[in-house]
């Protein structure tokens, strides 16, 4: 028994350009944050392994919140 990995992530100074990449490369896209105003992404390949897409933007806040910090991420996009 015991846990298993959810997803790995990768830190991404353009989100829209890296999920091209990833798409391009066969990684389906399951969620684009854009619907909600984030700039993240999850994907999965055809083996199962989900790749998120993070705003690099993010980075020292989520890496605070890791910690047990309160959660401030960047602005919303616009719209």
């Amino acid at each position: 028994a015991g846990g298993h990995m959810h997803h790995v992530g990768y830190w991404s100074d353009d989100v829209p350009s890296d999920r091209d990449s990833l798409d391009h490369l066969g990684l389906s896209l399951e969620m684009d944050g854009a619907s909600i105003g984030r700039t993240f992404t999850y994907h999965r390949d055809r083996h199962g392994l989900r790749v998120e897409l993070i705003d690099a933007r993010n980075r020292q806040a989520l890496e605070a919140w890791f910690k047990g910090a309160r959660l401030h991420l960047s602005p919303r996009l616009p719209g």
